[in-house]
């Protein structure tokens, strides 16, 4: 999930007048200690992907509805670097059912103005709740399901994900 996740972000153009990206990792509690904000690396794409690639992939739980207000109230915050006027995408990959309440955490962040896409990772054991996963997408455009689990996070899904986050200009081709 993590190289998946790498790609992705290594695909935004970084930059003032371009994308500016933040991660964080969450599971029955929020990682504050391994965060990047958007303030940390507004022009350095490269210093960004050396920091996500120290955030360790542990933990066990599912807390999605209060990484959403984790994103609206902390990474999306101003003083983190978030730029008014600027359209802010909130991107959520996950591989569990939540242990808490998302849609009204999802709804504030629409409130807010901003774009969220959920995707879900079919486990290896267990299920996917599509219908939360769809409370946090708030639409189907928004939503992506690996069906085929973690082997589903391939170069197609990675094409899908591009094509609903963001429209021409946002991702440099790579080779």
């Amino acid at each position: 999930m993590k190289s998946f996740i790498r790609q992705i972000l290594d695909s935004f153009v970084v930059g003032s007048d371009a994308a500016r990206l933040s991660v964080f990792r969450f599971n029955a509690v929020i990682d504050s200690r391994t965060q990047i904000l958007l303030k940390d690396f507004p022009d350095d794409k490269e210093g960004f992907l050396r920091a996500y690639d120290r955030i360790p992939y542990d933990g066990q739980g599912t807390r999605t509805g209060a990484a959403l207000t984790h994103a609206l109230n902390v990474m999306l915050a101003p003083g983190n670097g978030n730029r008014p006027g600027i359209p802010d995408s909130v991107f959520v990959i996950t591989d569990g059912v939540s242990q808490d309440h998302v849609t009204s955490a999802a709804n504030k962040l629409r409130l807010a103005g901003v774009e969220v896409y959920a995707v879900g990772v079919v486990p290896p054991r267990g299920n996917l709740n599509r219908r939360q996963l769809f409370d946090i997408a708030g639409r189907a455009e928004n939503l992506v399901i690996a069906e085929q689990g973690f082997d589903g996070l391939d170069q197609s899904l990675f094409d899908d994900i591009q094509r609903q986050i963001c429209t021409e200009g946002c991702f440099e081709e790579l080779v």
